[in-house]
């Protein structure tokens, strides 16, 4: 259908009206995508950070973990608990009785160093600046407090594919949205078994959002960890680098499996986010070679279904594409301001908006 004449449609082009160009064929589209050179930051490397989030019934799986964990893994551990301002947390000293990693209250500022194990004060909440911790004033609504999806939340921002969140024994379901934006961020999410834990109410709510890459006691999660931060992958996503730029016989290979088992065409895709969840499912399955992995996929269609839902992983939030809104916005706003007497509505079309996300942010930006 012809919509050339229909007046309500935007230009392409905002103050020129110039027709807009021919848009590639599908195969030019392909081979731009395939050129897509790797984006490497010169920048030094990111922390590894390791989120624990724990709150009533949660020491005995802490001191599990700890007890069972190498001490020189390099990554940093933050230790993210629902403190009480009425008594002082002993966690130091009984973490001394189980581990030889290094232990530091942060009282202000912190610089992120590998090998160490960050506690915070009560009344706070703890984010990650930078390669830095920082504290901030907690809400004094007690029930608005939610130190741990704050901290998850700041981890996903900052350190994206480079952070690993655990969730263990608590009431409540502080946790569950951090754990959302480490998943979307590319990062990796444990679960202490709710069998296991004191209280099932945080490990249940993580659980229930879909994000657990892996749901374990507190034992097996220490040993999961200590293979994750052994694999290639935290390590490629702290450089901000990615390891198998440069093998794209292989990368095709493997959208061609999905493809072939889920009718899915992921070619038009932004490569790099691709290979950054490739690499992920790599370090979850603990395959190093990109040519092994495909193998894997090959004999496990679990796995490869298990990939393309980690392609789809749902967006948290409104706004992600803000230089996209703005731009529209900045239309509207020419638009009204050289007819002021306009009548007639503008209609947006929205296309492949599966949970509303969008057609919600939108409205939002014109009002």
């Amino acid at each position: 259908m012809d919509n050339s004449n229909d007046k309500t449609a935007p230009p392409a082009e905002e103050s020129t009206g110039a027709a807009p160009d021919r848009p590639p064929p599908q195969q030019e589209v392909r081979a731009a995508i395939r050129r897509e050179p790797a984006q490497f930051d010169t920048s030094p490397p990111l922390p590894i950070v390791v989120g624990i989030g724990a709150s009533a019934g949660g020491l005995e799986a802490i001191e599990e973990f700890f007890r069972l964990l190498p001490s020189d893994t390099g990554a940093s551990f933050v230790l993210v608990q629902h403190l009480s301002p009425d008594f002082k947390s002993l966690m130091d000293e009984i973490l001394k009785r189980r581990t030889a990693i290094q232990i530091e209250r942060v009282t202000d500022r912190a610089p992120i160093l590998p090998d160490r194990i960050y506690l915070f004060p009560p009344r706070t909440n703890i984010v990650v600046e930078g390669r830095e911790l920082v504290l901030r004033p907690q809400p004094n609504e007690r029930l608005s407090a939610r130190p741990i999806d704050v901290f998850f939340q700041s981890m996903a921002d900052q350190l994206g594919s480079a952070a690993i969140a655990i969730q263990m024994s608590g009431t409540g379901t502080d946790g569950a949205h951090g754990v959302r934006e480490i998943k979307e961020a590319g990062g990796i999410v444990l679960v202490q078994d709710p069998d296991e834990a004191g209280f099932d109410g945080m490990p249940n709510a993580a659980i229930a959002t879909g994000c657990a890459d892996f749901v374990l006691p507190a034992a097996e999660i220490a040993t999961k960890v200590r293979d994750l931060l052994a694999h290639p992958f935290l390590r490629s996503a702290a450089a901000q680098g990615h390891p198998l730029h440069g093998e794209n016989p292989l990368f095709d290979t493997i959208l061609e499996i999905i493809r072939h088992h889920t009718d899915i065409d992921f070619d038009s895709y932004k490569t790099s986010t691709i290979l950054r969840r490739i690499e992920r499912r790599m370090s979850l399955r603990q395959t190093t070679a990109a040519h092994e992995y495909v193998e894997l996929l090959r004999t496990d269609e679990q796995e490869v279904r298990a990939l393309a839902r980690d392609f789809f992983i749902n967006v948290t939030r409104f706004f992600r594409d803000l230089q996209g809104f703005w731009s529209l916005r900045q239309y509207l706003i020419s638009a009204f301001a050289e007819d002021p007497a306009r009548k007639d509505p503008f209609r947006i079309w929205v296309a492949g908006c599966a949970t509303g996300e969008e057609a919600y942010s939108i409205t939002a930006m014109a009002l």
